[in-house]
């Protein structure tokens, strides 16, 4: 598994009740931050463009280890939160979760995906999908694993992590993107407080 080493420098940051760390439709700043700066250890790299949704480009957040590993680096896609209708990858809080892996070795972007106010379901779940299936593609020019590719999220982008993680491409959520040649299948997933109930809107914690 790829993230179990990771768990404890997660924690404390995260020992609050979620209604003190989160707030729909902000940057989830209320959050102390983990990094005031980008480490020195750390390569980071914004505004790459991973793909397109609804013709409009999309764009995703590298952090990565600036001394090249002897081997392949495992790789995290990570996956905002904000009610699917707010927030942004460079957020505060989100590129603080990107800095934290890319100094435990791990190759890590942070997306963008279609907001609810720009399109509705499943833009979003195919947004993140053509996300993986660019980082697949890329494997070899940034040093991956492409066996070993995770994604990460929170809230809304817990959500959409677990529907990476239980829906191959007979699901009809691959969208057309980008990257069609390569598999949107990740080999990890954490769910950090993903919505999975829509019966009754509650939300019982992380899984």
């Amino acid at each position: 598994m790829l993230f179990p080493a990771l768990l404890p420098l997660y924690a404390e940051e995260h020992s609050r009740p979620s209604q003190e760390r989160e707030a729909e439709g902000t940057e989830f700043n209320s959050a102390k931050r983990l990094y005031d700066s980008v480490p020195e250890t750390v390569e980071f790299i914004k505004d790459i463009e991973f793909g397109k949704g609804g013709g409009k480009p999309l764009h995703l957040t590298i952090a990565r280890p600036k001394k090249k590993p002897s081997g392949l680096m495992p790789a995290v896609v990570y996956v905002h939160g904000g009610g699917w209708r707010a927030n942004d990858k460079d957020g505060s809080h989100f590129t603080d979760k990107i800095l934290m892996l890319a100094e435990n070795g791990f190759f890590a972007v942070s997306i963008n995906y279609r907001l609810s106010g720009e399109a509705g379901f499943p833009s979003a779940i195919e947004d993140t999908k053509c996300a993986v299936r660019f980082v697949r593609a890329h494997a070899k020019e940034y040093q991956i694993d492409p066996t070993h590719i995770g994604a990460w999220g929170e809230s809304a982008g817990g959500h959409l992590v677990a529907l990476i993680g239980t829906s191959d491409a007979k699901a009809g959520l691959e969208g057309g993107g980008g990257w069609a040649d390569q598999s949107s299948r990740v080999q990890a997933v954490v769910d950090y407080y993903g919505p999975a109930d829509f019966l009754t809107g509650k939300n019982p914690g992380s899984t």
